[in-house]
């Protein structure tokens, strides 16, 4: 079962909220030379399917994975699974 369900005075469902953690590299050339870049996160986000999905993603950003941002970045989304 997925979700929360009242019964009173007819059914009526919530949403399923889900969560997510993440994390990504890449390497990227500058003037300078090579540079590696980074980011660790965690993403909640409901809906789904039929309807659009809110997301509200916060990632902290990185370039060597020993020292990350003091603060996150956040971003909120609209949109559709695919």
């Amino acid at each position: 079962m997925r979700g929360l369900t009242f019964a009173i005075p007819r059914a009526w469902e919530f949403p399923t909220i889900s969560t997510a953690a993440f994390a990504d590299w890449a390497m990227g050339w500058e003037e300078g030379g090579m540079q590696q870049l980074g980011s660790v996160g965690t993403g909640v986000f409901i809906g789904g399917g039929y309807y659009p999905v809110l997301r509200w993603n916060f990632s902290w950003t990185t370039s060597d994975f020993r020292s990350f941002a003091t603060r996150p970045r956040t971003q909120f989304l609209i949109g559709f699974n695919f």
